[in-house]
């Protein structure tokens, strides 16, 4: 529905990034408002993961509107940049990072409706997530409100079973469920469900239980493993009850990972137990 352009804010002598409504949509009145509104939404903000918004107005009768420039690339170009899949511990601090801005944004009252790899940039050398694409959003007034409802879908292979199936319950746990798939895609290199028709897509996020992680990779933490299953659940009550308690198991989630790559260490130094026994080295700290 828009198109994004680098752009010069001629009179601040600054680089933007420029949003504009495609031709072909200004003539319905929806859709312009549609456009307002997340320009509305995203002046509501302040928070490093979400892109702050300088201006907004009509240009030749299209709305528009500006904000910070972003320099990197996508999690979308991240992942198809020749990488099958991301290290355990660095999914889970983006899991964690993107969790905790979508705390914020439902906080405020607002269901993003279409977390997906392409809607994530990654700032920077330190590659800090920065959500963008608010079209689609809902605006409530808590994390479990049904919202305001407007047009828009989201994508198909990221969508929440309620969000699938046309339900306007569809509250703050659905984005949850899409950072599932997307930590699934991550941990993986592949989505938990595939199909060339959408009848398809939905029907499997609707009636088939997702795989696990460790069905693909075997060797995930079990803590990992459980952090995506219960993001991936079907029912919203089954999932973590909110944005915060999910980026609080993304964090805790790396601890056995750390243990279990300190005892790999521990074990490829000292030889196992009987070498560690003869070299003074107390097994119940290694245990730890």
């Amino acid at each position: 529905m828009s198109a994004v352009y680098g752009a010069e804010e001629v009179a601040l002598g600054r680089r933007v990034a420029l949003k504009i409504l495609d031709p072909a949509f200004a003539r319905d009145l929806a859709d312009r408002e549609r456009f307002r509104r997340e320009a509305r939404v995203l002046a509501g903000f302040d928070h490093p993961g979400i892109v702050p918004i300088y201006t907004a107005g009509d240009a030749d009768g299209l709305p528009f509107f500006t904000m910070r420039r972003i320099d990197g690339r996508s999690l979308a170009a991240r992942l198809e940049d020749g990488t099958a899949r991301m290290p355990v511990g660095d999914t889970m601090a983006l899991l964690a990072a993107l969790a905790d801005v979508l705390a914020a944004v439902h906080g405020a009252g607002i269901v993003h409706r279409d977390v997906k790899p392409a809607n994530v940039l990654l700032e920077g050398p330190t590659e800090r997530p920065v959500l963008i694409d608010f079209g689609v959003a809902t605006v409530g007034t808590s994390d479990h409100s049904r919202g305001e409802v407007v047009r828009g879908y989201g994508t198909l292979e990221y969508m929440c079973p309620e969000q699938a199936l046309g339900e306007h319950e569809c509250d703050a746990r659905g984005d949850l469920y899409s950072l599932g798939v997307v930590g699934f895609r991550m941990l993986t290199g592949r989505l938990p469900f595939r199909g060339t028709e959408p009848r398809e897509l939905i029907a499997q996020h609707v009636a088939r239980p997702a795989p696990t992680v460790s069905t693909f990779q075997p060797d995930v933490p079990p803590a990992v493993d459980e952090v995506i299953a219960r993001c991936l659940a079907k029912a919203p009550a089954d999932r973590w009850p909110d944005a915060g308690a999910l980026a609080d198991a993304c964090r805790a989630s790396l601890a056995p990972a750390a243990i279990a790559g300190r005892r790999r260490l521990l074990g490829g130094l000292f030889g196992g137990r009987a070498r560690a026994a003869r070299s003074g080295v107390d097994r119940s700290r290694m245990r730890r």
